[in-house]
């Protein structure tokens, strides 16, 4: 069954490892919005982000629900990973560095990853590591910090921004050639904070 909540926030970061770490919104709000909630929101999401193709969603989806021991630890691992990236990144967005410990739950997230995976060619004619057929949650959290890692290598670092919207603050890569987008999407973050600011200048 598919997970409404996982498939519903909109892919707007720029980099695959933010839109994972984008999966818990309004962190400053007493209640934060976290759309991994069981591991079956980690299948859904990965199947909608793209890092699952259709039949490894349904082979992953079939092991889940073989032992709810194993759903359970696949969520603990991926919630461990969302949260490191996202100390990475935030950290980032402050002009801080970032802790040690997260980066080290990045890396290591990593290396559990490419010991299942296999290089394979791509469509500009390189070779990247092919995460699919990985046992487990690998299939999916490796994609994710190999994309974390490419992002803390390759930038730009100086784009990496946070919405300001209180109830969001997702991260996001910002690509404009302008470079002066603030909002994660002007269509939500940005037109509530316009309409606000209409209203208290009515008052």
């Amino acid at each position: 069954m598919t997970s409404a909540r996982a498939i519903e926030p909109d892919l707007i970061a720029g980099a695959l490892s933010l839109d994972f770490a984008n999966t818990c919104g309004g962190r400053k709000l007493e209640q934060p919005i976290d759309r991994l909630q069981e591991a079956a929101d980690l299948v859904a999401w990965a199947e909608h982000a793209g890092v699952l193709d259709a039949a490894t969603a349904k082979r992953l989806r079939a092991e889940l629900a073989r032992d709810d021991a194993t759903a359970r630890r696949w969520l603990r691992r991926a919630l461990t990973l969302r949260e490191a990236i996202h100390g990475v990144g935030a950290s980032i967005e402050r002009g801080e560095a970032p802790a040690a410990v997260d980066l080290g739950t990045v890396l290591a997230a990593l290396r559990q990853g490419l010991a299942g995976a296999s290089l394979a060619p791509t469509a500009d004619g390189v070779y990247r590591p092919d995460f699919a057929g990985n046992a487990g949650s690998d299939a999916i959290l490796g994609p994710i910090a190999w994309d974390a890692i490419e992002m803390l290598g390759h930038g730009p670092l100086d784009r990496l921004k946070a919405c300001p919207a209180e109830d969001c603050g997702w991260l996001f890569i910002d690509r404009s050639k302008s470079g002066t987008r603030r909002w994660c999407d002007m269509a939500t973050c940005g037109n509530r904070a316009k309409a606000r600011r209409h209203r208290q200048a009515g008052r």
